[in-house]
């Protein structure tokens, strides 16, 4: 027979042994809790940032249509092409669109120098550093041997660590830009919002273009002495860099935002086909990196 202190020792330590596991259990507990609390909010945001997108995609659709009931049956714009905002409610949602006729911004592919100066000066740019950034564009883009400036061509990218040296064509990419010699990261975030590879054209439209540019070119060509400003648009766009827009290309940033603040905003480029049956041509199709279009949420927007 075992003695009674012996007894009330072993119900101790089974006790003991009860409050650890319990603990334990509890420990284990919060922690399950707190990873499927976890997935639950990643999937809540994955939920939302999919939802957010499709609302992008959707605007982009509505763009789409609206641009080809213009150019196919003549109806007016519900869009302006100049690059101004427009915001609109989709139910609980909001769209944000941004569209301009691509005739409205800087071809890196056809610009002139005087035109590309004009841009570096207008954006800030000493003369001095817009001839050298302008030389670069056009060096890059220039067929072999036809470069604008002697002393730039493969042995100066080579000597900088840039085997392929310059690509000797126009660009396909707007981020080909980051493969330009001369070119730093600043100057191509400012130029970023003006230029674009597809307008088909070597000018501008001032119909299309911004008021922004507008007011960039005319002080970098003011800057550069170029010709007068052109009296017959009422413009200040100077009229050596005025062109008629070919209206078939027009570059889309479209920003969905739902109400609990989850947003996507998608770029693209759309180019029309003559073919009244035809469906338009996305040239480019991404995922937008720089700054949303609206921030903040407001219920004043008119219904989509």
């Amino acid at each position: 027979m075992s003695s009674p202190v012996r007894s009330t020792q072993d119900r101790g330590f089974i006790l003991l042994i009860v409050v650890w596991m319990a603990a334990l259990f509890a420990l284990t507990t919060a922690g399950f809790v707190r990873a499927v609390q976890a997935h639950l909010r990643a999937t809540t945001v994955q939920i939302q940032s999919a939802h957010a997108e499709l609302l992008a995609d959707s605007g982009l659709a509505l763009v789409a249509l609206d641009l080809m009931e213009h150019q196919n049956f003549g109806r007016q714009r519900r869009f302006t092409v100049n690059g101004a905002l427009f915001t609109c409610l989709l139910d609980d949602d909001r769209l944000t669109i941004r569209l301009q006729d691509a005739g409205g911004r800087v071809n890196l592919n056809s610009a002139s120098d005087r035109l590309l100066q004009a841009l570096f000066v207008g954006l800030g740019a000493s003369r001095l550093a817009a001839g050298v950034y302008a030389a670069a564009i056009i060096d890059f883009r220039a067929p072999a041997g036809e470069l604008l400036r002697a002393n730039v061509d493969k042995p100066d990218y080579q000597a900088a660590g840039r085997r392929l040296g310059p690509k000797n064509a126009p660009l396909d990419t707007l981020d080909e830009l980051q493969q330009i010699l001369g070119l730093d990261s600043a100057i191509i975030e400012a130029m970023s919002p003006h230029i674009t590879i597809h307008s088909g054209t070597a000018g501008l439209d001032p119909e299309a273009t911004s008021a922004t540019l507008i007011e960039l070119l005319a002080r970098g060509a003011e800057s550069l002495a170029a010709q007068q400003q052109s009296q017959s648009t009422g413009s200040r766009l100077p009229s050596e860099f005025i062109v008629a827009s070919t209206q078939r290309t027009y570059i889309a940033t479209v920003q969905g935002e739902l109400a609990t603040g989850a947003s996507y905003v998608r770029e693209a480029v759309i180019e029309l086909v003559p073919n009244r049956n035809g469906l338009p041509v996305y040239k480019v199709w991404k995922r937008s990196t720089g700054a949303p279009l609206a921030t903040g949420w407001s219920d004043s927007s008119p219904p989509c």
